[in-house]
């Protein structure tokens, strides 16, 4: 391996530190294999395929999923900007590509990503990331975490209900779901804890570490009732945003997610917010934005703070990088849509894809700290 590859090889993963672990294995995938030269995009073919808009009728709406907030990923439009898709495993000719688009997501414990070399985690579950077109998770409550989430794409439900079965899980129903438990459930602090309890539906997984929040998603998403994608809120936040390939959607809640600037901040105090959300978008290889959307409840505060906010993107820094917002960005502009503001962030070339998710998970976004 190259010096320079092994140097940002390291650097990656010293960043891992500050984020889900997924992600840094994403990044240090697409940097280890072979730099792959474009290729022409597959034949479409017909899967399912979750806006953000859908994936957010798909969970519920409980005080787990507001506070800890819920990520969301499009891995189907990721491989088509990149012009791959369809792809089976790691043998495939494409893979570096492949890794390459899904490297700025933060794809959750029930994708396998933690296990995908040699096929591992599809032969003990039945499927793995390769077959997931787009999901939606969240990280949990507790410590340690209890996530749970929901995954559709190319998943035959029934071999994957064939291969717990066999493993041992336990068979039951949940509404027009299959229910599979495992027992003894294992320790919530490993990745494979996320499928103790498994729901499975047309092309669809529901899957957690603890069964109660997994018969709970598979009815409320059966019934459309009671879920993040029918609050109004949420939704003025989806539909500002349009189409992105990663999203992280929570509301403003204590504890407050956002550390205080330090030495405080210069001019107005911004008006209070219910909901947030932190996006990434890459329309064509390489050209990557990073969004945040606030919904405010009122039009008249978000255009209010549109000013403040332009300020302290020209005056302050990201602390989890450690540099001015100005040398990680090219290109900054701010909008309001009807309730919801948007700031819209072209990243520089030398600003990693993950800068969006570490703010997330760092707690970092202290503009907007009130």
């Amino acid at each position: 391996m190259p010096i320079m590859r092994v140097q940002d090889l390291a650097k990656e993963l010293r960043l891992a530190r500050g984020r889900h672990c997924t992600a840094a294995i994403l990044a240090a995938l697409a940097l280890v294999l072979p730099l792959a030269a474009p290729v022409r995009a597959a034949p479409p073919t017909t899967v399912p395929e979750l806006t953000l808009p859908a994936a957010l009728m798909l969970m519920p709406d409980i005080p787990t999923t507001r506070s800890t907030g819920v990520w969301y990923a499009d891995y189907a439009l990721a491989e088509r900007v990149y012009g791959v898709g369809d792809i089976a495993g790691m043998t495939d000719p494409r893979i570096t590509r492949f890794f390459q688009s899904l490297v700025g997501l933060r794809p959750g414990p029930e994708t396998g990503v933690s296990a995908l070399t040699r096929g591992r985690w599809r032969q003990v579950y039945g499927y793995d990331l390769f077959k997931i077109t787009s999901a939606i998770y969240t990280d949990g409550a507790g410590a340690p975490r209890q996530p749970f989430g929901v995954d559709v794409g190319r998943l035959d439900t029934a071999y994957i209900a064939h291969v717990l079965a066999t493993a041992g899980y336990t068979r039951s129903a949940v509404a027009d779901d299959r229910f599979l438990v495992r027992a003894p459930a294992l320790y919530s602090g490993l990745p494979n804890a996320a499928m103790n309890a498994v729901a499975l539906g047309a092309h669809r997984v529901v899957a957690g570490a603890l069964p109660a929040d997994v018969i709970t998603t598979s009815l409320r998403l059966q019934s459309r009732s009671g879920t993040l994608g029918q609050d109004r809120g949420y939704r003025a936040l989806a539909s500002a945003l349009g189409p992105v390939q990663g999203a992280y959607l929570a509301a403003n809640v204590p504890p407050w997610p956002f550390k205080a600037q330090q030495g405080g901040h210069r001019g107005p105090r911004l008006h209070a917010f219910r909901l947030y959300a932190v996006a990434y978008q890459e329309p064509r290889p390489g050209r990557r934005f990073m969004e945040i959307a606030l919904d405010y409840g009122r039009g008249s505060d978000a255009r209010a703070d549109a000013s403040t906010l332009r300020a302290r993107l020209l005056h302050e820094s990201l602390p989890v990088y450690g540099v001015p917002w100005t040398r990680l960005i090219s290109a900054a502009s701010i909008s309001v849509q009807g309730t919801v503001l948007v700031i819209r962030l072209r990243l520089a070339r030398s600003t990693p894809p993950t800068l969006w998710q570490d703010a997330v998970v760092e707690g970092d976004l202290s503009i907007l700290s009130s």
